[in-house]
């Protein structure tokens, strides 16, 4: 039971910025901010890419601990 509702919260965090506290949208503003500021658009838009993956990473890792505890228990 845990497994499709954890599928289901990653894809929302991918497909949507409202699920987030820091949220994709937000991620992206605030890069577009400094790389006004810094002029290194690339390296800006790296370390975004980086704290998104581990925004997913994470949630799929406290989804898959969730799942196995869970799954021992029934």
């Amino acid at each position: 039971m845990i497994r499709p509702l954890g599928v289901n919260a990653v894809a929302l965090v991918k497909g949507t910025a409202l699920v987030a506290t820091i949220s994709v949208v937000d991620l992206t503003y605030t890069a577009q901010r400094f790389i006004g500021s810094t002029y290194k658009p690339f390296e800006i838009f790296a370390v975004t890419a980086v704290l998104y993956m581990v925004m997913v990473y994470g949630l799929t890792l406290l989804i898959d601990a969730l799942d196995r505890r869970y799954a021992e228990e029934t």
